[in-house]
């Protein structure tokens, strides 16, 4: 459902920490469940 607000913040990110970023809000998403 928050994919697309997920790939929103990760391309806003940028190049710098956005994939830990996406990692982390992955682990938590998963973790949620």
């Amino acid at each position: 459902m928050h994919a697309t607000a997920v790939l929103c913040t990760v391309q806003q990110a940028g190049h710098r920490s956005g994939w830990k970023t996406m990692v982390h809000l992955v682990f938590n998403f998963e973790h949620s469940k």
